[in-house]
């Protein structure tokens, strides 16, 4: 009985020192902007397209959030193609002639109707305001927006 209490005990102190660890947030700053992804023909469907970007204060923590990171993210449902068929995702501007929708940045496949992309910090693309999202399916543009 007096091992169990002693352990008990113990565990009791561990987790009110690590209670004070585990409750702070790391201050920074988290930037999330959310675009509606327009269908442009009837084969489109409904579509969302997020960027979200956490960057640390001055002072973070050593944890793993306080590096920072990027995602981006898009997904589509309600697409009337075929499964597997290939989508790829453009981010605009257009840069030239060879480029008319912006840069290349992931190509997701359609499975029930539906496909998403999800872009971490390495791969994510830097958004602004004006930024646009193309979706095309085998170079037919099937939706559209802007942040």
């Amino acid at each position: 009985m007096k091992t169990l209490l002693k352990i008990s005990l113990l565990a009791i102190v561990s987790l009110a020192l690590l209670a004070p660890a585990i409750a702070q947030d790391t201050p920074g700053l988290t930037i999330t902007w959310t675009t509606a992804l327009a269908a442009t023909n009837p084969d489109g469907g409904d579509g969302i397209a997020q960027f979200i970007t956490y960057t640390p204060g001055i002072k973070p923590s050593p944890s793993v959030r306080a590096k920072g990171y990027t995602k981006f993210i898009v997904q589509c449902e309600y697409v009337n193609l075929p499964n597997l068929t290939p989508i790829d995702v453009y981010v605009g501007p257009p840069t030239s002639p060879k480029e008319p929708y912006g840069k290349l940045v992931g190509r997701m496949h359609i499975v029930n109707g539906e496909g998403s992309l999800l872009l971490t910090s390495t791969r994510a693309p830097f958004v602004t305001k004006g930024t646009t999202v193309w979706v095309m399916a085998h170079d037919t543009m099937i939706m559209k927006g802007q942040f």
